[in-house]
């Protein structure tokens, strides 16, 4: 194959949340940007909805397209969707967005290095791009550097069982890691929205508000509050900034959401945050301020 028929999979708003391509089983890929910020950068992951695998490359805006072999693990069953989001969750950049396409190379035992003889076949599809050729030449070079040294494949998180309740209706643990003016969250007043009740950290660290639940339950949907707890004050400072985040072992954590936008009474006092899709896990919690404080941790 001279040429690579490169199919369109899908266009990308670039967010501090996670947007996804179609479904694909292709393990070539091409970022193209539209409107990109003289630096930025966005992380890669691929998922199926359970199982996900970060990718420990970025795509930067200084590059006006980038290809990344990106391997269809055995683990997804045959498709998956390729994501982006901002590696630095402050960053904003409305008028970005990424167009991706891909193609399926089929890569077989070679006598000399594989890398140069599929640089070579991806070649005359490069200097098609004469606008971008510089960069993409580049990146071309990362590919060869890429199948020559295998590169580490991070490990999925297990796939659960299909059975998994959704979190609607199920109660969970309430626990944190420490006090502040002796208020502690528990199920019931995490999930009463009361705006006067709920959990505050002391200021240790790590800092974490947990919920722990009997089995894994599959969550599509986070509901967080601000207000005012006598004891504790002010909760929407404590609260902005947090990341919600998921385990499966109670020990390594993946960030889905970092809270921003609550205010301590009005419309926005209580925010509720749909996943970009459902993902099934045992624990949740906020976490990785100095102070952490919420009126409201309701799981649906």
């Amino acid at each position: 194959m001279s040429d690579f028929d490169w199919v369109d999979i899908g266009t990308i708003q670039t967010s501090v949340n996670w947007n996804f391509t179609a479904d694909t089983g292709a393990n070539v890929f091409r970022f193209l940007h539209h409107n990109p910020p003289a630096r930025g950068l966005l992380q890669v992951a691929q998922t199926d909805g359970a199982v996900w695998l970060f990718e420990p490359r970025t795509i930067a805006s200084d590059r006006d397209a980038q290809i990344l072999l990106l391997d269809n693990a055995v683990a997804f069953g045959g498709s998956r969707r390729i994501g982006l989001r901002y590696a630095n969750p402050s960053s904003s950049y409305p008028d970005w967005s990424v167009s991706v396409s891909a193609v399926t190379v089929e890569l077989t035992p070679m006598p000399l290095d594989p890398g140069f003889q599929l640089l070579g076949q991806i070649s005359s599809e490069v200097n098609a791009l004469a606008a971008q050729q510089s960069q993409i030449i580049t990146q071309l070079g990362v590919i060869a550097q890429v199948l020559s040294t295998p590169t580490p494949t991070p490990t999925p998180t297990p796939t659960p069982a299909p059975s998994a309740p959704s979190a609607n209706g199920q109660t969970y643990t309430a626990s944190q890691s420490g006090n502040y003016g002796g208020v502690i969250g528990t199920y019931a007043n995490l999930t009463d929205g009361d705006g006067s009740t709920g959990a505050q950290t002391g200021g240790e660290m790590p800092a974490y508000i947990r919920a722990s639940y009997d089995q894994p339950v599959i969550v599509t949907a986070i509901r967080v509050g601000g207000g005012v707890i006598p004891a504790a004050g002010t909760i929407s400072s404590n609260l902005n900034g947090a990341h919600v985040q998921y385990s499966t072992d109670e020990s390594n954590w993946v960030t889905v959401w970092t809270v921003t936008g609550v205010t301590d009474s009005g419309s926005s006092q209580f925010i509720t945050y749909t996943l970009p899709m459902p993902i099934t896990a045992q624990y949740w919690q906020l976490a990785e301020k100095q102070y952490v404080a919420t009126t409201e941790l309701k799981l649906m």
